[in-house]
């Protein structure tokens, strides 16, 4: 049973502890909020979708590659993007994945009867 907790506790943290957020696709906000090595998720406004990895930005257009390929880099216009959001660390999440596994994991020890502390105090003079 603890194994099973640990497996299930394993895969909880490799899932994502991250959410993507929606930032204007507009120079200023693309230069203030985007960094090479950011993951992006873009729709295009011929409404195609896709997942991209920055990595360069410039006033009119990201460089970035497909998320997951390792294919060449290409410009993509800041004008040709209806909606742009970033990849970003989730604390909520993150603490919620670590926290409920680890307490989910004392629960069954202590269901086990591993929890069980004595009443008895032993005093010495």
């Amino acid at each position: 049973m603890i194994r099973r907790a640990s497996l299930f506790a394993a895969l909880a943290m490799l899932a994502g502890c991250s959410v993507y957020e929606p930032i204007e696709p507009s120079p200023e906000a693309g230069r203030r909020l985007l960094e090479p090595g950011d993951s992006i998720r873009v729709v295009t406004r011929d409404d195609a979708e896709l997942k991209l990895l920055v990595t360069a930005i410039d006033d009119e257009r990201i460089r970035a590659r497909r998320s997951g390929a390792r294919g060449e880099s290409f410009w993509l216009a800041l004008e040709r993007i209806r909606r742009l959001e970033v990849e970003r660390l989730s604390m909520r999440r993150s603490v919620l994945v670590v926290v409920l596994p680890v307490a989910a994991a004392v629960l069954v020890a202590c269901n086990d009867g591993d929890c069980t502390t004595s009443n008895r105090v032993e005093a010495r003079f």
